[in-house]
């Protein structure tokens, strides 16, 4: 509990968040991304684990997360997408917000196969539109009718597509995306091993260490942006991340020249250098 309440309250500081999550997964405990069966606004604790709270979920309002949480509270967890879709207040949980929530992984405890549940969307999304339509409806409409000749469009079931799902690599790159952090796993998980054994220094430690100081660090660039310099060379502005956090990272002309092909989004590295704090700290 005092994991997840930490994690609350720096939750708009993306690197304290890395940093944290890094730590719990060190204390054993697991952080689950965020999930419509079982996250309130913020990080909860689930027995021995940490749910992702919905408002971490980029497209997710406030009025959203209160209309899920009323149709979890009135009639109970979510059995799929398309219950999902019939019960909460869609004036309230636009078709932007589920697919934001299913690429965060927020369905995977009831169908983890996301690219499934995105292909399904729109006929399930059609579907709760004419449902919730038909129960506000305050005159007798034709599903009514139907309803008489025994016709209930609650009735109908949607079609579950045959589709391969995303590869993990693919599911990460989504949680990053809208949720702004790796959850589910981290692409440097396989690198732990090799990273301990020649990296000394994470960057969540850059902070603590002295200017100028020589060091190497590991990770993956998730930002590159190539500039002229006056000379007419090229240098480049690079995000670098690791388990910890990110840093930005200047490239000279020089060392980009020798390394061109590596300096690239999506690119794994190990860069030695000299440490420039910046004044800010």
């Amino acid at each position: 509990e005092y994991m997840a309440a930490l994690l609350s309250s720096i939750m708009d500081s993306q690197d304290k968040v890395n940093f944290y999550i890094s730590e719990a997964t060190r204390m054993v405990i697991k952080v689950l991304p965020p999930d419509i069966n079982q996250s309130g606004e913020t990080f909860e604790a689930v027995g021995n684990q940490i749910v992702f709270g919905l408002v971490a979920v980029k497209n997710v309002g406030k009025n959203a997360i209160e209309a899920i949480h009323n149709a979890r509270k009135e009639g109970g967890a979510f059995n799929s997408i398309q219950d999902f879709t019939s019960r909460v207040d869609l004036s309230s949980v636009n078709r932007r917000t589920i697919e934001s929530l299913i690429k965060a992984g927020a369905f995977s405890s009831i169908n983890s196969n996301r690219a499934q549940l995105l292909q399904m969307l729109d006929p399930c999304y059609s579907h709760g539109q004419s449902v919730q339509k038909d129960l506000n409806s305050s005159q007798v409409s034709l599903f009514e009718i139907g309803e008489d000749a025994g016709f209930d469009i609650k009735n109908i079931v949607i079609d579950t597509p045959d589709t391969d799902d995303f590869s993990d690599k693919e599911k990460l790159a989504l949680e990053k995306e809208y949720l702004g952090f790796y959850v589910s796993g981290h692409p440097l998980d396989e690198y732990r091993s090799t990273i301990k054994k020649r990296v000394k220094y994470q960057i969540s430690d850059l902070p603590n260490l002295k200017d100028k100081m020589r060091t190497r660090i590991a990770g993956i660039i998730t930002k590159a942006e190539r500039k002229p310099t006056k000379r007419g060379q090229t240098m480049a502005y690079c995000t670098l991340e690791d388990l910890s956090g990110e840093v930005e990272v200047l490239v000279f002309p020089n060392t980009l020249e020798k390394y061109y092909d590596l300096v690239k989004a999506d690119s794994y590295v190990m860069i030695d250098g000299s440490l420039q704090l910046q004044d800010d700290g």
